[in-house]
């Protein structure tokens, strides 16, 4: 939506590399779920890959949410050792 100014707040690093891709002159896109715990939410995320794979056309086979909690769970073990 062009010139839509959303009025929650985006923190973290994808606050900021979104506007930094931007400054950039990159062309970016987000999309963020939000989720009321802080706690992973992997039925969100494969509702958010089902719909990103199906407005860019990726091509990206659907994936389980058990597949998703054991990337997860394989991301934060790499980050942590």
């Amino acid at each position: 939506m062009e010139g839509h100014v959303y009025s929650g707040q985006i923190v973290g690093a994808v606050g900021i590399l979104m506007n930094l891709a931007g400054l950039m002159g990159m062309e970016n896109m987000g999309m963020l779920i939000e989720v009321g715990e802080s706690t992973p939410d992997y039925y969100a995320c494969r509702r958010a890959v089902w719909v990103l794979n199906r407005l860019a056309n990726l091509g990206l086979e659907d994936v389980t949410v058990d597949e998703l909690m054991r990337s997860y769970a394989r991301a934060v073990a790499r980050l942590e050792s």
